[in-house]
């Protein structure tokens, strides 16, 4: 994801084709949904985007969202767990030695 100041998705249908192209870089036309590990994570929600668009539009993207229970949301941002994992990625994933997504 290019690092810009959108908007970010509580839920999958907060995502359309003018946010992902703001997102990816480049002109996606539509993308379809498959939810992926289902009853895996605790704090958040995982899909698969396979997207439609201009030939710089990756194939598919992870979108990785909050947990629906406000509940759980609570205690995850009580303890930062979305922004701590939001800071590995930008500071330190390019150091680690196992593979982390871009």
């Amino acid at each position: 994801m290019r690092d810009l100041e959108l908007p970010i998705p509580i839920t999958i249908d907060d995502v359309d084709a003018a946010w992902l192209t703001a997102a990816v870089g480049a002109p996606v036309a539509s993308f379809t949904v498959e939810p992926i590990g289902v009853g895996v994570g605790l704090m958040g929600l995982l899909y698969r985007l396979a997207i439609t668009g201009d030939a710089g539009a990756p194939a598919s993207v992870i979108a990785k969202l909050p947990v629906l229970l406000d509940e759980t949301r609570q205690v995850a941002l009580a303890y930062r767990f979305y922004e701590n994992e939001v800071a590995f990625y930008r500071q330190l994933a390019h150091e680690s030695q196992i593979g982390t997504a871009h």
